[in-house]
């Protein structure tokens, strides 16, 4: 059949993967955000972000139909990804690309 021994990627190390630091707000840095954002559309995005620990395509996917107001639950089904195209449709969290 023509089966090699050995598996000839085991001799090559993988490329690292460097990853960025993250910014993160401590809790006056958050409420002083939170308190300047009041009155603009962007509150309602931050205190998802902020408060449920939401990404930016998990906001930006987020329809009513997820949110069930009597049960007081926010299901994050989808996700999507702002491209320099614009928003791409949303895909299936958890789901592979």
């Amino acid at each position: 059949m023509g089966l090699i021994a050995r598996n000839p990627a085991d001799a090559v190390k993988p490329p690292k993967v460097e990853r960025a630091g993250l910014n993160t707000l401590d809790m006056p840095q958050t409420a002083a955000l939170i308190e300047r954002l009041r009155g603009a559309r962007m509150l309602i995005p931050a205190m998802l972000a902020v408060l449920c620990g939401l990404r930016r395509g998990e906001i930006i996917a987020l329809r009513w139909r997820h949110v069930d107001l009597e049960a007081g639950v926010l299901s994050i089904v989808e996700s999507a990804e702002q491209t320099k195209g614009g928003i791409s449709r949303p895909s299936r969290a958890g789901a592979a690309p």
